[in-house]
């Protein structure tokens, strides 16, 4: 029997290619699909991620932040203050605020003594001055005039006395200071600072701001000095 001719019908192959073509269109369709749908979910993983150490972030963040903002430091104000004494301020607080707290100044306080605007750390002091001698005297100058000329007028002898001999308070001499009854040489030494520290004597008022001498000493030389 004569066989067909077989370049005449389609090989096996040839039917199998037909019958699978739409099912490979099919399949690179999906294959793009699926590329597409686990590229989607790996980028929206990795953005549910970011959102979520990023907030771990914002919060640990503001916890510090708030940390921070509560630190208190502990500060001693002592000197011329209302109320001296440990005070609790925020970190960084400067030193007009601690002294604020105390009361504020009192009046024998020397504000250029301190620094108000320092800013504070924990365990420090500050201590705020009192008025110096030379700042007292400005205060006693109008009234010095009107008590020595009276302290003059009531020690002027009568005409059967003898004028004491008046000592110059600005002489510097300390051995002159001695010759009045009740200097000694500590006290004499205490006039002689006092004389080189402000510069002079503007008055003999000025004795009473020596050390050593009380009230009681003082009434009882101011009328042998002069200045």
């Amino acid at each position: 029997m004569k066989k067909p001719d077989e370049g005449k019908r389609p090989g096996l192959t040839a039917k199998f290619s037909e019958i699978f073509k739409p099912v490979k269109s099919h399949l690179s369709q999906i294959s793009v699909c699926l590329i597409f749908c686990i590229v989607i979910f790996f980028s929206y993983n990795n953005m549910i991620k970011n959102n979520s150490d990023y907030s771990s972030f914002s919060e640990e963040y503001s916890e510090d932040e708030k940390t921070e903002t509560t630190n208190k430091i502990t500060v001693y104000v002592t000197g011329e203050v209302v109320n001296p004494g440990l005070y609790e301020l925020d970190e960084n607080s400067r030193a007009a605020d601690a002294i604020e707290l105390a009361g504020g100044m009192t009046e024998s306080a020397d504000p250029e003594g301190v620094n108000i605007a320092k800013i504070l750390n924990d365990g420090d002091q500050v201590k705020v001055p009192a008025l110096k001698v030379s700042a007292a005297k400005s205060s006693y100058k109008s009234s010095s005039s009107a008590k020595s000329s009276a302290a003059k007028s009531s020690a002027a002898p009568s005409q059967n006395q003898t004028a004491p001999s008046l000592v110059n308070l600005n002489s510097g001499n300390t051995a002159a200071y001695m010759t009045v009854k009740g200097i000694t040489p500590e006290i004499a030494a205490n006039m002689l600072a006092h004389y080189n520290e402000y510069g002079g004597f503007e008055s003999v008022d000025e004795l009473q701001f020596v050390k050593g001498i009380d009230l009681a000493l003082y009434n009882k030389i101011k009328d042998y000095f002069t200045v």
